[in-house]
């Protein structure tokens, strides 16, 4: 029954978030990162955290599968989707810091402001929402305390910029919002150029925050 609720594809409305479940849901998240950092030297912290966002990815895309959603959704094109492969895929390189920058921001604004399917608590898609999200945070982190492949800014906002553009060409050929090029939540804009330009100076500015922050506590 568990097994059938998670894969449901009966659509419900997105779960209520009040002020106690968001308190909830970020004091967890904090909890997990916090733990994270306690046993960032052991092996198993890194195993296992990887594993949790193997199994992640592997539901939601066995979900996609299953309902056969459209390309312009299922693509792992979205920011924090491509970090997410990233952690799992990549050995320590630059690259793999520019990813982990953008899933720690990625991370804290999905957590911060959460945006659930139209589906009960106990799914595939929040599961893979929510806890993808906390562990792709966690294992971002775990690489940048690790990690002696530092980015300059230069190398980050050309990595920004030229990634954004590549979204941007994708979403036109497909029809598609990924990372949001297409149409920005926030300016409510459709004008392309202008998303690109406000989504890049923005992952710009908290990725080169992220990156002192982070290399300030080491």
């Amino acid at each position: 029954m568990v097994a059938i609720a998670l894969f449901s594809r009966e659509q419900t409305t997105p779960p209520t978030v009040t002020l106690a479940v968001w308190v909830g849901l970020v004091a967890l998240a904090a909890s997990i990162v916090l733990a994270c950092y306690k046993y960032r030297d052991r092996v198993a912290t890194h195993l296992v955290l990887r594993g949790l966002q193997v199994s992640q990815l592997l539901a939601i895309n066995y979900w996609f599968w299953l309902t056969r959603e459209p390309i312009t959704e299922s693509l792992p094109l979205y920011h924090c989707r491509l970090a997410m492969w990233a952690m799992v895929l990549l050995r320590d390189s630059k690259l793999k810091t520019f990813f982990a920058l953008l899933g720690v921001v990625g991370g804290v604004l999905s957590i911060g402001y959460a945006e659930f399917y139209p589906y009960p608590w106990l799914h595939a898609t929040q599961y893979s929402y929510y806890f993808g999200h906390v562990f792709l945070l966690a294992n971002c982190l775990l690489h940048l305390w690790s990690t002696r492949n530092w980015l300059s800014d230069r190398e980050i906002a050309v990595g920004v910029l030229g990634l954004n553009l590549l979204l941007a060409v994708f979403n036109t050929a497909l029809g598609s919002n990924y990372g949001y090029t297409h149409l920005t939540p926030v300016l409510g804009s459709d004008q392309v150029w202008l998303n690109v330009a406000a989504v890049s100076l923005l992952l710009i500015g908290l990725m080169i925050g992220a990156q002192r922050l982070v290399q300030r506590k080491l």
